[in-house]
């Protein structure tokens, strides 16, 4: 893993004094990098490169990106806060995936033969709901087609997609990881 790091440090460098897009440095790495292991090896290079690079990369580097790519102005943030376009979004995110997909998935369990899994809860389906909510890419192409291209709804409707996934994302952690305790506490009582 070390002979990686400084050849993806050199091949990013000569791609991009090259004029070529850094992505094709990347290409280039994955194609390089080993895939198998070594006898005595515990992991091969890969997946020891995706497993120390994947905290970062999603913790920090994709939503960074997602944030500057969606073009979101913090201009006026206060005043979009208390706009319809904003608080519509924010509430469709947060409130109508929930609703959508718990009623959905309880009404299925009332009028027709289906049932939830023994292993899960409502709380389970609670959660999953909200995670729903996180629809970032689809939501902001939608409103990108909504609203014309330089206008405050637009920038209102960005805002409240970012909002609105923000929201999602904390209530699905927080329902998401009191069911994982649960589920840790109910099989640390089953005995082996």
């Amino acid at each position: 893993m070390c002979l990686y790091l400084p050849l993806a440090v050199t091949i990013w460098v000569l791609v991009h004094a090259a004029g070529i897009h850094a992505t094709v440095a990347g290409v280039a790495m994955g194609l390089l990098m080993r895939t198998r292991t070594r006898p005595g090896e515990y992991e091969d290079p890969c997946s020891a490169a995706q497993r120390i690079t994947r905290p970062l990369a999603m913790g920090l580097a994709l939503p960074v990106f997602a944030l500057f790519a969606a073009g979101v102005s913090f201009d006026g943030f206060g005043q979009a806060l208390t706009d319809r376009v904003t608080l519509g979004i924010v509430a469709g995110l947060v409130l109508g995936k929930l609703i959508g997909i718990l009623g959905g998935a309880w009404l299925t369990t009332r009028v027709t033969p289906a049932r939830l899994d023994p292993s899960l809860s409502w709380m389970d389906v609670l959660g999953m709901s909200q995670l729903a909510g996180i629809g970032f890419t689809v939501s902001l192409l939608i409103s990108e087609l909504s609203y014309p291209e330089v206008s405050d709804h637009l920038d209102h409707a960005k805002g409240g997609v970012l909002l609105g996934t923000l929201m999602a994302t904390v209530l699905a952690t927080v329902v998401l990881r009191h069911r994982v305790r649960h589920y840790r506490i109910v099989e640390a009582r089953v005995p082996t």
